[in-house]
């Protein structure tokens, strides 16, 4: 009556991982991912930052990647992508002027940890632009065995 249809099939247990496509008779289709599932060995986090700041300054934001055992994961490369976007009361989410910093990269130290400087400067306000702002900042760590996590705050 609504228009849908569903239908149940099962992938060979020994067939390749990738993207597979199921196709109706009337040009309707969907794509769909394969992968080999592997229980992750570390994540990602950031402690929060709670010092005082001011427009002008860079402040250092810390992130830590740990074993679930609580090992940290030294040596593992680290890209950052740091965002400016500014914030309005009324809206859950604005991707108009945003300002992407040129990403950095860098590696975690001997008890996992990485610095993310956020440099926090205000662009020159305009009329019908916000006075508000939200920094985000995007951290994936991959380690030396090629596994990668990411967090952001």
């Amino acid at each position: 009556d609504y228009g849908t249809a569903s239908a149940e099939f099962v992938l060979p247990r020994t067939g390749l991982t990738g993207y597979f496509s199921i196709a109706a008779d009337r040009e309707a289709n969907c794509s769909f991912r394969v992968e080999e599932y592997k229980r992750p060995t570390f994540d990602v986090a950031f402690n929060p930052y709670l010092n005082a700041y001011r427009s002008g300054d860079t402040i250092q934001v810390e992130g830590i990647a740990k074993s679930f055992a609580g090992i940290p994961v030294s040596g593992a490369t680290v890209k950052l992508k740091i965002q400016r976007r500014p914030h309005f009361f009324w809206a859950r989410k604005s991707y108009a002027n945003v300002y992407t910093f040129a990403p950095d990269t860098t590696i975690t130290d001997a008890e996992g940890k990485f610095l993310a400087r956020v440099p926090l400067f205000l662009p020159e306000a305009k009329k019908g632009e916000s006075l508000y702002y939200n920094y985000v900042i995007q951290a994936v760590v991959t380690d030396m065995a090629g596994e990668s996590h990411e967090a952001s705050t």
